[in-house]
């Protein structure tokens, strides 16, 4: 999973988003209130512009985290795009998502955006609009979509505010957090075809033949790959196991604990230990 939240520090303010935006970096209002199109990355709203909420970030159990506030432009436009920083899984569908709050306590002009994303080309492979974003309302919303990667890894988020606001009136103010992209996998069960519990034990010394299978929903062209984790050292792959069904054997056993799961992925994207399921 990717997810841009902004980052975290011991400072209230963070640090400029660089070329991601073409907005103004903007923290020399009151209290840090960015002022008409202009943003800050801050960890709460305490102190600024008094017609604003106080709100914190988004992220869970993270009260360093930074988030995205916006004095959004009275001309609809761009105000954010940026190209995600890891590569994704080709010809993979994802759900892209993104925490928005409208922090205007009173009636205004309320938010409207349009999430895109896009390939390298400029190609959009997906696009949501939130509509408007309902004020009076302190509490985040989730806003996403799913949309499907192409043979190329690297894609790019941009955000475009839809409302024109000529007279320049109150409202169109915002805060953004949290975005993530995740990999939609197919539905995977696996089990011991000669037993129903999860869990089996063997004492030190003793033999016995465990048996395994697994039943995948999703696309037919899946390659498949199990893995066993011996006392917690991390996964690796069973060479040769490759297939729904397998067989372990265990003669004279060791003491030790051994995990198994079972792993699928595109054959585009089997190498990236990311991309499997």
């Amino acid at each position: 999973m990717v997810n841009i939240d902004f980052g975290r520090g011991p400072a209230r303010f963070g640090t400029s988003l660089g070329g991601a935006t073409e907005y103004r970096y903007d923290n020399s209002g009151a209290q840090g209130t960015p002022n008409d199109g202009s943003y800050t990355i801050a960890k709460t709203t305490a102190g600024m512009n008094s017609g604003w909420y106080t709100i914190a970030n988004h992220t869970p159990n993270t009260p360093d985290g930074y988030m995205m506030v916006v004095n959004v432009d009275k001309d609809p436009g761009i105000f954010y795009e940026s190209q995600i920083p890891i590569d994704l899984c080709q010809n993979t569908t994802y759900e892209f998502a993104a925490w928005v709050v409208n922090i205007l306590r009173n009636d205004g002009v309320e938010p409207n955006i349009t999430f895109e994303i896009l390939d390298m080309t400029g190609k959009v492979l997906g696009r949501y609009d939130t509509g408007n974003i309902p004020d009076r309302d302190p509490n985040w919303r989730k806003y996403g979509f799913l949309f499907q990667t192409t043979s190329s890894a690297r894609v790019r988020i941009r955000m475009i505010s839809n409302v024109h606001n000529p007279t320049g009136a109150g409202g169109n103010d915002l805060a953004i957090d949290d975005i993530t992209f995740r990999a939609c996998g197919p539905v995977i069960t696996s089990k011991f075809t000669n037993n129903s519990s999860a869990v089996q034990n063997l004492c030190e010394g003793e033999s016995e033949d465990y048996a395994f299978a697994a039943d995948v929903q999703g696309s037919p062209t899946l390659q498949f790959q199990w893995q066993v984790n011996r006392d917690k050292g991390g996964w690796s792959d069973i060479p040769g196991e490759n297939a729904r069904t397998m067989t372990r054997s265990f003669t004279n056993a060791d003491d030790g604990l051994y995990e198994y799961r079972f792993t699928v992925a595109e054959p585009g994207n089997f190498n990236s230990i990311n991309c499997r399921t």
